[in-house]
Parts: C-alpha cells; structure tokens; sequence
C-alpha cells in the first residue's frame, strides 16, 4: 500500500467535486504536516474543456457557499469565472413575468451563478498552485476512483482508468463521492450509519449557449412546465425550462420533466433542428436554440437525481485511531433542489476542518474530530431534508402554507425579528437549517398530518420540475 505514514495526517478524499477539493484546500491550510490524496472519476477539470458543457450545469453560490470559499480565500478566484446575480423571474405566461427574489436584508450580496465544472476546475488549479500539485503535499487523481473500502485495516483500493489498481492507507478518509458514495456503503456495512436513497422520478438535460435576446442576461429565468397547445388529451407530455446565466452573455438552460407527464415529443428528437423548433413553439419568449446546442441536447443522456438520507457522517476505528466521514450528497442529497447542493456541501467541508483544527489545538485525535463533526452536520443535513418536502400536500397544508409565506413576505418588512420566507434565508443568510425547519413548524407539522392521513401520500415527486 502507498501512504505509509511518517508523522503527518493521510488524508484520502473520496470524489474530487467542489466539497473534496475544498476540504483538501482547508487541511492542508490548517496542518502543515498533512498529505491529502483526490481521487475523482471524471477528467481533470481545469485541463478538459468539457468540463462545461455537456450535462454539466451551473450551481448558484449564495452565502453558505461564499462564506465556505472565503474562508479558505478561495472567493476571489471562484467569483471571476461567474455571473453575480439578485433576479429570479418566473415567467407565468409569454408576456408575463415576476421577480420572485426577496432580499433578506440591505447590502446582501447577490448569489455567483457558476458551471460546477468551472468551479472544481478553479478550486484544482488554486489547489495544485498552493501546495506543490503532484509533487507536493497534495495528489489529485483524476480519471480514478475508491473501488473498495476496508474500513478495518483503513486502507482503500483505487481503480485507474489504464485498468490497474492500488492500495492507499489513510488515517481520515472524506466521502465525497456522491449519491453513489462506496464510502457510505461501507459505512453502512459496517454498521456506523443507517441511510436511503430515493431516485426521484424525472429526467432533465442542459442546454449550453447563448441567453436568448428577450432575456436579461444577469437573471434567472424559470418556464413552467407546458404542454403543446395542440395537445389536448395531454398525450405528448411537458416539460420546463430554467436559464441560468453564464458569462460571456450565455446560459446553461436545464430542460426538466415528470415522469408521469414525460414529454415525448421532446424525448423523441432525432436532430437538433426538430428539438429546437419544438422549444421555440412551446417557449416563444425563450425562442428558438442553436443548431449545435440543440445537438448537444439530442445526444445528451437525460440526467436522474435521488434523494440521500444518513444519520450519522462519522465511522470511527479506535484501534487504528483513523476515521471515516461524509460530505455534501454522500451525506444528505436534496436532489438538486433548494439551490443548497453545492452549498450545504461547501459547509460541511468548512465544518470538517474546524472540528480538525479544535481537535487538534485542544491535542484530540481524529477519531474526536470525526464524531463532533457527524454530531454538528448530521442534523443540519436532516433538516435540509426536511425543507425539502414544505410543498402543500392538500387544504390544510395549503392553508397553511399560504399564509405562512404572506407573513415571511410582508412581516420582513414591518419588523427585523420576522424571518424571511425559506429559501432566502437559505441562499442569502447562515441562519442553521435547524432553525429555519423550527421557523416553520406549523407548516411542517400540516404537512405531516396529512401525510399520515393520506397513508404517507406521495413522496417520490420529482424536485427538479420548474
């Protein structure tokens, strides 16, 4: 096995997205003794021009995320390659629109709209330029990844892409590898967590180009999901659209469905040129795409998103004294809704390396670290989870949703100590999830209600239909 410790922290970071590169940027910051070891799938992302195109889509940064990377001075560099943005509009017809965003505050920032894959490519190359890339402190592998874990020994087996394979001993190792996570598996084999995945059932592709000409460049457009107007039994399905601006005066424009209403129509393109007139004839203020994004789209294999849920983010080996933990969607997947993703996964790497530096300061071990992380981040993400599903569910939850978000909406602006609605606090504040969840309680617990009357209802409605 490589890795054989000499005195400093072996970390292996499981998935190199943006919660395992920040992650290896804030170890190394705090413990100069520390070798971080990145393994990711994909290609290297500031080396692959692919990295944003294709099904790659745009994230928004709000302040979770921007306090993360400025933490670590990460912000600067990350805020060049985006679009700052403070409008959302929701288009309710072709001619209609509303600004839906509400500021939580004077002087709040607006959110950095920005490609994932731009972002990990930023957060690789500051990477390698602070710590001596390859050949210093720090190693990212790309185009690898953790086949196996064994969590007694603490050594995992990396598969390269040439088909070879090798050991790498750690004392920590960060699950950062997604909805997928083999480290959470073995978490759970071993019997250190209990989790569930849920896949949501809905399909989205992203169309990557140029903002139509009818729309402002600096905001977020979001179509809701409609049906050919020839289309009267509804046979044909539909779909929506959400534009996220992209620098250069572009977009990355998600295409999102239901499985139950799945366009097909859309599904059935064979050439751009058809899906292009389709989009133009259900979306005039959208318009018509361009010939090559639209054959980007066609060839596109539609993306799926799940739901992850885990009780505990920490598996501990007090003989070996190393540990385990989980990151961002290992850890608590919302399934690309919320917009807290990238951002609630950003917080859980901040929160890893603090509870690593108290430890350390205080003369703990990794083990400690481990547990009082799960114990600080394992509830925020479960009550992410738990916002995820205040949607109405029938008249009582509606009732009381209606007027929970007319109160959120007009009490800001009487008095301070009003919270705003949900998804402000959770994009332009700090505010823990916790706290947002209790907020909102009368909402949660009518929901919850008529769940159980209605024998646990529907769960399984894709979030990722505008």
């Amino acid at each position: 096995a490589s890795g054989e410790r000499d005195g400093g922290l072996r970390v292996v970071v499981a998935g190199g997205g943006p919660a395992g590169l920040l992650v290896a940027h804030d170890i190394l910051a705090r413990d100069p003794t520390a070798r971080v070891s990145v393994f990711e799938r994909r290609p290297d992302w500031s080396a692959d021009a692919s990295a944003a195109s294709g099904r790659q889509y745009s994230i928004g940064l709000g302040a979770r995320g921007r306090d993360a990377l400025t933490s670590a001075g990460l912000w600067d560099a990350v805020y060049s390659e985006g679009v700052a943005s403070d409008r959302f509009f929701i288009h309710a017809t072709d001619t209609r629109r509303f600004n839906i965003r509400q500021k939580a505050a004077d002087g709040v920032p607006p959110s950095l709209l920005i490609n994932r894959g731009v972002l990990c490519g930023v957060l690789a190359r500051e990477l390698r330029e602070r710590f001596g890339g390859d050949g210093g402190r720090v190693s990212l592998e790309f185009e690898s990844q953790i086949a196996s874990v064994d969590l007694e020994s603490s050594n995992v087996e990396v598969a390269y892409a040439n088909g070879s394979t090798q050991e790498h001993a750690y004392d920590l190792l960060v699950g950062a590898d997604g909805v997928r996570s083999r480290v959470r598996q073995a978490m759970q084999d071993a019997g250190a967590c209990e989790a569930a995945t849920r896949e949501l059932k809905g399909g989205l592709k992203v169309i990557h180009g140029p903002m139509p000409s009818g729309l402002e460049p600096d905001a977020v457009h979001a179509f809701g999901g409609r049906y050919a107007k020839d289309d009267k039994d509804k046979a044909k399905g539909k779909f929506g659209l959400f534009s996220i601006p992209a620098p250069g005066g572009n977009t990355c424009t998600l295409v999102s469905w239901e499985d139950e209403s799945a366009p097909s129509d859309l599904l059935a393109c064979e050439d751009g040129r058809e899906l292009s007139e389709l989009i133009a004839e259900r979306f005039p203020s959208y318009g018509a795409v361009s010939l090559e994004s639209a054959n980007s789209v066609v060839a596109q294999k539609p993306t799926r998103s799940a739901i992850v849920s885990c009780d505990s983010y920490a598996y501990t080996n007090e003989r070996a004294g190393s540990a385990a933990v989980l990151l961002g969607d290992a850890a608590h997947s919302t399934g690309g809704t919320l917009g807290q993703g990238a951002n609630s996964a950003l917080q859980d790497a901040k929160a890893l390396s603090e509870a690593l530096c108290r430890l350390g300061e205080s003369g703990g071990d990794v083990c400690s670290a481990a547990r009082e992380y799960s114990a600080a981040q394992a509830p925020q993400g479960a009550a992410l989870l738990k916002l995820l599903e205040l949607r109405p569910r029938g008249v009582l939850s509606a009732a009381v949703f209606a007027l929970n978000s007319l109160y959120r909406a007009v009490g800001p602006r009487l008095s301070a100590r009003v919270a705003p609605g949900v998804q402000t606090q959770l994009t332009q504040t700090l505010v823990p999830y916790t706290t947002i969840l209790e907020q909102n309680k009368w909402v949660a617990w009518a929901i919850d209600r008529e769940a159980k009357a209605q024998g646990g209802g529907d769960k399984e409605k894709p979030a990722g239909v505008v």
